[in-house]
């Protein structure tokens, strides 16, 4: 199932599983767990028909905290936001039911708010274009800025802020949905993260073996 087209399209979708009674018991619990998680992720804004993606806010908040503060890291804001997404009570209960599969359960939901933000920063044509719009960047001028903002803006801040719940999943999710969106560029972002300090670029190497070696298994 396609997660990111129409967030309401997704929750019909399974309900219909849901409610088909020649459905497998295991597929109704994995349909009941993503709503559970879809419920956590969106919530509703006044005035329109369609809910707020909290994942998807969190890619943009980090990079506007950086963006506004490039030679100090703002660490409180930034542990306090992500606490703030991480410690929703409705996420927290999806987490609870979805027990041994409560970290593919969140990774799926990672990625997916991260593919979606990738694809935004490909085809919006505020982000890939100059001069008020007037010229639009090249593939791999797009390519290159998206990496360079998931790089310095969103993974540095993530391996500087100590003790973040769920900071793993969030850089695989990261590096995972960058390589799939901008599939002919996915080296630009492996050179963006060895311009950063060689701890944080370990650290980062470290990461994405792990969850690597977890999809090998």
């Amino acid at each position: 199932m396609t997660m990111n087209d129409d967030p309401r399209l997704r929750f019909k979708k399974d309900q219909l599983i849901i409610d088909d009674p020649a459905v497998s018991d295991q597929d109704r619990r994995a349909a009941q767990l993503r709503q559970m998680f879809w419920q956590a992720r969106y919530q509703p804004v006044r005035h329109s028909d369609q809910p707020a993606d909290t994942f998807l806010a969190l890619w943009a908040n980090l990079q506007l905290y950086t963006a506004s503060r490039r030679w100090s890291i703002p660490k409180k804001q930034i542990r306090k936001e992500l606490n703030r997404v991480f410690e929703n009570p409705q996420l927290q209960t999806a987490l609870q039911a979805a027990g041994s599969e409560s970290q593919n359960m969140m990774l799926s939901e990672l990625k997916d708010s991260a593919v979606l933000y990738f694809t935004t920063c490909q085809k919006d044509t505020n982000y890939s274009s100059v001069l008020f719009n007037l010229i639009k960047m090249k593939d791999d001028q797009v390519a290159s800025k998206a990496a360079n903002g998931a790089a310095e803006g969103i993974l540095l801040p993530l391996m500087l802020v100590e003790d973040l719940a769920w900071r793993d999943e969030m850089v695989e999710a990261v590096c995972s949905a960058y390589t799939e969106v901008f599939s002919e560029q996915a080296d630009y972002l492996d050179q963006k993260i060895a311009g950063l300090k060689l701890p944080i670029v370990e650290e980062i190497s470290r990461i994405r073996a792990k969850f690597s070696n977890i999809r090998n298994c």
